[in-house]
């Protein structure tokens, strides 16, 4: 038959009970930080920004010198 020594069975079960626990604060922090992040924008007012990106960002570049190729110089 298998013989488990019962102190290094106990000191698995100790280490794996730890680490499930650790794991449940954080599925729970998760679970948690929408709900709580919808009651402190209803406590301070804050109304959502509306998804505008900035055109800056997304001009397309000449890779060797940074200058706006020709094409998006139309669209501007």
């Amino acid at each position: 038959m298998l013989n488990l020594n019962q102190e290094s069975l106990f000191l698995m079960l100790k280490f794996g009970g730890g680490m499930l626990l650790i794991l449940l604060f954080v599925y729970l922090a998760a679970l948690i930080t929408p709900k709580l992040a919808k009651v402190i924008d209803k406590a301070f007012k804050i109304k959502p920004k509306a998804d505008q990106p900035d055109p800056e960002n997304y001009k397309v570049k000449d890779p060797y010198q940074g200058n706006i190729k020709e094409e998006n110089k139309d669209e501007e």
